[in-house]
């Protein structure tokens, strides 16, 4: 049996809620990949090197604030928290094609209906609202 005297005991109840935080990250991150690689593999290589250099000052901040992160290396927490921030930087990237794609869903474009009319011909303009994609132009083409 190991004795688990090297740092402090950790709440089962804090394990749980981390692990909870970790997957819904890790799971909003999944669901927006298709946002980001639709923009390039440079986008999603950015996001990473912009969580690099962010999680830097914050894996310090961590060290100083946090007795459980003081016990690992500097190079763990600094790889931890750049994950956390590739995840967090994905999700934000990501959210507004997700939510203007819902509310041109949910909410259509209104406009005043514009007939003007020439004796039996009519022409009426209908709004329309889309996120720019490759594959909806050609479709309404």
């Amino acid at each position: 049996m190991s004795d688990r005297s090297e740092g402090p005991s950790v709440s089962p109840w804090r394990l749980r809620l981390q692990g909870a935080w970790w997957f819904a990250l890790l799971a909003g991150f999944v669901l927006c990949l298709p946002v980001l690689l639709g923009w390039g593999w440079w986008m999603l290589l950015g996001v990473v090197l912009l969580a690099a250099l962010v999680a830097l000052p914050a894996a310090w901040l961590l060290r100083r604030v946090s007795t459980a992160a003081a016990g690992r290396s500097f190079g763990a927490g600094w790889l931890r928290a750049t994950i956390g921030w590739s995840l967090a930087l994905g999700i934000a990237l990501a959210a507004p094609s997700y939510y203007l794609a819902t509310i041109t869903d949910t909410r259509p474009a209104t406009i005043p209906q514009v007939a003007p009319s020439n004796g039996d011909k009519r022409v009426v303009f209908q709004g329309m609202q889309h996120v720019a994609s490759e594959n909806f132009n050609k479709a309404v083409i």
